[in-house]
């Protein structure tokens, strides 16, 4: 069975570990983000932390500076 990331669509969850290795960051990193407010949204469910495609989108755009 082929899941959404082989079918080219972005998944509407991804867990830290996803997050962490799509955007090219290590989980330290994200870590300091989260002490500094910085971080993405978070969805607990349970124990589980997962990160929505529409959190790490938001999360894109106020960390994308435009070019001068």
């Amino acid at each position: 069975m082929e899941n959404l990331h082989t079918q080219g669509a972005a998944a509407p969850v991804m867990t830290i570990e996803e997050f962490c290795e799509a955007h090219k960051i290590s989980r330290g990193f994200l870590n300091i983000l989260r002490q500094r407010g910085e971080a993405p949204d978070f969805i607990r469910i349970g124990r589980r932390v997962l990160i929505s495609s529409e959190a790490a989108q938001a999360w894109r755009n106020r960390h994308t500076v435009r070019a001068e």
